[in-house]
């Protein structure tokens, strides 16, 4: 049985996200799951580990709370016509 290595629980979330990189490129990713240290996410962009991108999510619970954060690529997989990428926060 493999052990788990992640600190945080994660939590799934189907958001549209945007992000942005240090160039001012701007795109769209979709949401994966979402801890305190980090985001799975999946978007059209290739991105490179170790790249600074700012991102930012509306959550609409009760009103709408815009969130803004400045991340890290840790890693970026391509899945055939996407890319899969985890940020670190």
């Amino acid at each position: 049985m493999m052990e788990e290595k992640r600190r945080h629980p994660r939590f799934n979330i189907a958001q549209m996200l945007t992000l942005q990189n240090g160039q001012e490129r701007v795109f769209h990713a979709q949401g994966g799951n979402l801890s305190r240290s980090g985001l799975r996410c999946a978007t059209t962009e290739r991105l490179s580990p170790g790249e600074t991108v700012y991102l930012v999510v509306e959550l609409q619970e009760h009103g709408t709370t815009r969130v803004a954060a400045e991340s890290v690529v840790v890693w970026c997989e391509d899945r055939g016509g996407g890319y899969d990428v985890g940020l670190m926060f």
